[in-house]
């Protein structure tokens, strides 16, 4: 595994993502607005609530700040702190490794002007510290997945049920009658590390875990990225892009996706990609395969019968889909996931849908968990239906009575609501400059816009032609765990058989996403 920062690395972005014609990129609103949102609504008095909405009083007041970060005095001075890891070689042929992780208070002070005794150098200690004392905490943990289930050992995942409740990593054995483990692929540190959200499991067709870990966000804390240094030597690490702009920085201005554009690119063997030109970034050592996260785990339905009993009249002319996530929309829709999903074209595209061409649509998780709404313009008063942050299934009953799906977002590598809707048999109406989902895209799937200038021509074309389209014959032939597994697979047999062994099997799915 690499290990070294290649030096030739591009700075800028890609080529393929477009400067000019502004009009169909997001943009974040010029506003006074903070740039760190509250966790909850802050307490309102001096205003009377609008008729109809809940009384801000009554939301949840913010949380005090915790941590280190807003103590007010210098902590007390910590003792040194060493945290020893202990790995044994397992089935698998995985070698074993004694790792010590040491942190010193002189070597925090030296690194910061005023030495021991400046508050800042104290304040960056406590905060190691406590990094590596959850470090520690977390590498104690070991617990084996009983399939629905976790428990401390396979011969506790029963529970009384029978051999029912031993799947996931343990089998039955009949002749000795009891749950025992599956032979071991993995290291024995691979399902601590999957449970924080950067590292993403692998596993075979018959849900095995594989000694492979995709690296799906940038590193949130000093403890994932110590853990990786630390095991990468023992574990294939591979990047995968399902996260904003991943693996180059976020331009979304809510994003913590910060960093430099050549820290990742070339951090790791290999990547499962979606730019247009990988070529200009990632460096030559890097092994690249055209794929992301959306390429797999389909909905699995029944279409025919579903049409035959109903399920697919449509009520919508299109529809969109946003998060707001946990943000606050009452003080507009100006967020994290506005951005991500482009709300600012929305606006301007809806203006032609809803003015021009009398259109209808949904629009999905426009609304935060309060019931504020997203803006929308009068003449869409009537015509559209917005909604919460809605459970998978019913999200996809509003795709199922929708006739095309318009999908206007720039800084997505991994749309995976793009294959779920063509899935469903919808069409999509596609922003020709989004970062990942533009190989979905042909005759028999949907139609591209540029911008404003070629937005309502491109609508018409879609329009005119929705009888003729068919995403879901293009996407299951294509795409969906069958046939990604099969290419992922042979992707790492290629080129990495000499650094991970894989159970027999056809097959290779990320898995937790």
């Amino acid at each position: 595994m690499p290990t070294a920062r290649p030096t030739a690395m591009p700075t800028a972005r890609p080529t393929a993502m477009p400067t000019a014609r502004p009009t169909a990129m997001p943009t974040a609103r010029p506003t006074a607005r903070p740039t760190a949102r509250p966790t909850a609504r802050p307490t309102k008095t001096t205003k009377t609530p609008k008729k109809g909405k809940r009384r801000l009083e009554e939301r949840p007041k913010a949380e005090k700040c915790p941590g280190p970060a807003c103590m007010t005095s210098p902590p007390e001075r910590p003792e040194t702190t060493t945290t020893t890891i202990t790995t044994t070689t397992t089935a698998g042929g995985l070698r074993g490794a004694q790792t010590s992780v040491h942190t010193s208070e002189e070597s925090i002070s030296n690194s910061v002007p005023g030495g021991s005794s400046d508050f800042v150098a104290r304040q960056n200690f406590e905060i190691m510290r406590q990094d590596e004392e959850i470090t520690e905490r977390t590498l104690n943990k070991r617990q084996v997945s009983c399939g629905s289930h976790k428990a401390d050992s396979c011969e506790e995942c029963m529970q009384g049920h029978g051999q029912s409740w031993c799947n996931g990593d343990c089998t039955w054995n009949q002749t000795l009658t009891e749950c025992e483990p599956l032979p071991k692929y993995v290291h024995p540190m691979y399902e601590t590390l999957i449970e924080m959200y950067p590292f993403q499991p692998v596993r075979d067709e018959k849900g095995q875990l594989v000694n492979i870990i995709l690296v799906r966000s940038a590193f949130l804390s000093q403890e994932e990225r110590k853990l990786y240094e630390t095991f990468k030597d023992d574990i294939l690490f591979l990047g995968i892009m399902s996260y904003e702009t991943f693996p180059l920085s976020s331009p979304n201005p809510y994003s913590n996706q910060k960093f430099p554009d050549d820290e990742y690119v070339g951090k790791f063997a290999g990547w499962l990609n979606m730019y247009r030109n990988p070529e200009a970034i990632f460096p030559d050592h890097v092994k690249v395969l055209q794929m992301s996260q959306s390429d797999f785990y389909l909905p699995e339905i029944n279409y025919e019968e579903e049409v035959l009993e109903g399920g697919h009249q449509k009520t919508y002319d299109f529809a969109y889909s946003m998060s707001p996530g946990s943000d606050d929309l009452s003080y507009g829709c100006d967020t994290w996931g506005s951005f991500a999903k482009n709300w600012t074209f929305v606006t301007e595209a809806l203006e032609v849908m809803c003015g021009e061409l009398n259109m209808t649509g949904i629009l999905l998780a426009t609304k935060d968990k309060w019931g504020t709404a997203c803006e929308i313009p009068k003449s869409c008063e009537g015509k559209m239906t917005q909604t919460q942050f809605l459970p998978q299934e019913d999200a996809h009953n509003y795709l199922r009575q929708s006739k095309f799906l318009f999908l206007p977002q720039v800084y997505d590598a991994s749309p995976r609501v793009a294959t779920q809707a063509m899935t469903l048999n919808l069409p999509i109406l596609m922003n020709r400059n989004i970062v990942g989902g533009w190989k979905y895209i042909n005759s028999d799937t949907g139609e591209f816009f540029h911008d404003m200038s070629d937005f309502k021509d491109s609508l018409e074309t879609l329009m005119g032609s929705l009888d003729t389209y068919k995403p879901r014959e293009y996407i299951l032939e294509e795409y969906g765990n069958e046939k990604s597994g099969r290419k992922f697979r042979k992707f790492v047999e290629e080129n990495f058989s000499h650094l991970v062994e894989l159970p027999k099997g056809k097959l290779l799915i990320p898995s937790g996403a």
